[in-house]
């Protein structure tokens, strides 16, 4: 990977992990503009609730779409003056994707195309004083395969998308394509321009790859600590506390983190074979499908039981686990991520004996010995843990 790149991942994984004491994770907000196949029609929910499901806790997406309203400030039921600006700029989203069009098609609004353009540019730059300036996503609107209440499906091909095209164009923005993902699925249509439950649903994943293939994409290998809990341990943590979305939320837009932890998996493959992150129960082929830029690994909490720890076969499996992730096309930069110590709850070590004189004595320094030969740079919430008993109430996972 280009050494700039590299500083430049480094610095930002460095502030985030520094700072995340500090620092306030909140979730990344989304707002979605667009008319009734936005807000939800004829009882079937709209695409955000669905995208926000796709996207994670990390994410937190509101439906800002009114029915009926047009782009065009001259249209028969504008959105400048029915929609819901006031709750887009009270909300502060970080990313807005506006998806309009579909009504200004019909011939009553259409009369005025040669302002949709103008108008597209308004609304942008209107959305673009929003404080933080938020990053802008022009969705293609979904094809129309009935003339139901006047709206044209050839204007909206062959017309509005050119220009919302070149608008984001000239803007250097990026695009949404949920046009041609549709384009042959009239049975996902009630009508021929709304779409039914699993309409909504090809929407919402239109949005979520186009998301995802644009920004950074990190993958947090691990076991239960980076799952989020265990269950029934004495751990309050859900699944927005996991420290994968707290994370992406810390990272901020530009960013998608995926939580790649499985409970109780190990990374000897050996150890417990049916237990192997290298197994069927681990997420090497989702963080494969995922290709990302950046992978965490967080593993050795469960090896690191006097039954079970072998260093030679850990030092083995662990260069092996490094050289398969720099196998992908994806070429990502590879981070290892310390255990955190681990204590005795009521005078017994829990968990079937996971014991912190061998994550001490010989996982960290087995981590430590691969990440020097293999050139992989170390996060160490290890230390800082040291002091935070209180914050590992059953000896083992984080709350």
């Amino acid at each position: 990977m280009n050494r700039i790149v590299t500083l430049v991942y480094t610095a930002t994984f460095a502030a985030a992990f520094a700072l995340g004491q500090a620092q306030t994770a909140r979730p990344i907000k989304w707002s979605c503009i667009g008319n009734s196949i936005t807000s939800g029609f004829n009882g079937n929910v709209g695409y955000p609730s669905l995208l926000a499901t796709k996207l994670g806790p990390a994410f937190q997406v509101e439906n800002d779409g009114v029915s009926g309203t047009t782009l065009l400030k001259k249209g028969d039921n504008s959105y400048w003056k029915n929609g819901k600006l006031s709750s887009v700029f009270a909300f502060k989203p970080d990313i807005i994707s506006i998806k309009l069009g579909t009504n200004d098609s019909k011939a009553q609004n259409w009369t005025h195309k040669a302002e949709f353009a103008a108008d597209l540019q308004s609304l942008i730059d209107t959305l673009g004083k929003i404080s933080p300036k938020p990053q802008i996503w022009l969705v293609l609107p979904v094809p129309v395969f009935a003339n139901t209440y006047g709206i044209s499906g050839p204007i909206i091909e062959n017309e509005q998308i050119p220009i919302i095209k070149q608008v984001a164009q000239t803007n250097g923005l990026n695009v949404i394509d949920a046009h041609t993902l549709l384009l042959k699925k009239s049975a996902l249509f009630s009508d021929g321009v709304h779409p039914n439950a699993e309409g909504a649903d090809s929407i919402a994943t239109a949005y979520f790859r186009a998301f995802k293939e644009k920004a950074i994409r990190v993958a947090c290998i691990g076991n239960s600590i980076t799952d989020y809990a265990f269950p029934g341990s004495a751990s309050d943590a859900v699944e927005a506390d996991a420290y994968p979305i707290r994370l992406n939320m810390l990272l901020g837009r530009g960013y998608f983190v995926e939580n790649e932890g499985v409970t109780s998996l190990y990374l000897q493959k050996d150890a417990k074979p049916s237990l192997s992150y290298w197994g069927p129960l681990g997420k090497l082929a989702q963080v494969f499908a995922l290709q990302p830029s950046i992978i965490t690994v967080k593993l050795g909490t469960n090896d690191s039981r006097a039954a079970d720890w072998n260093s030679i076969r850990y030092l083995r499996d662990y260069r092996s686990m490094i050289d398969t992730l720099r196998g992908m096309a994806s070429h990502p930069t590879i981070w290892s991520c310390l255990p955190v110590p681990s204590w005795q709850v009521n005078g017994a070590w829990p968990f079937s004996g996971i014991s912190n004189d061998i994550i001490k004595d010989s996982t960290i320094p087995a981590i430590r010995k691969v990440a020097a030969e293999k050139n992989v740079p170390i996060i160490d919430p290890n230390a800082p843990f040291q002091n935070l008993k209180t914050l590992v109430p059953d000896g083992v996972h984080p709350n």
